[in-house]
């Protein structure tokens, strides 16, 4: 079985590039990353339970989100 732990590391890197760039929506990361959307929304879930991402729901009938960069703090010169 092959190790896939470098790409797996290279993508959820590019996740973490994308987002602080633009807000995203999970679909937008899924095509930019080459991630499935699953995972995708299981980091995203992650990232929010730890401040650093935040989402908007761009849709009144859905549970559509768009996901921005927002870390808790800033560091300091």
């Amino acid at each position: 079985m092959p190790n896939s732990t470098g790409i797996n590391r290279a993508k959820i890197i590019d996740l973490l590039g994308l987002l602080v760039r633009a807000p995203r929506t999970v679909d937008e990361l899924s095509e930019l990353t080459g991630m499935d959307k699953g995972p995708v929304r299981r980091w995203l879930s992650l990232l929010s339970e730890e401040r650093l991402v935040r989402r908007e729901n761009i849709s009144r009938s859905v549970r559509h989100y768009r996901y921005f960069w927002s870390p808790s703090c800033t560091p300091q010169d």
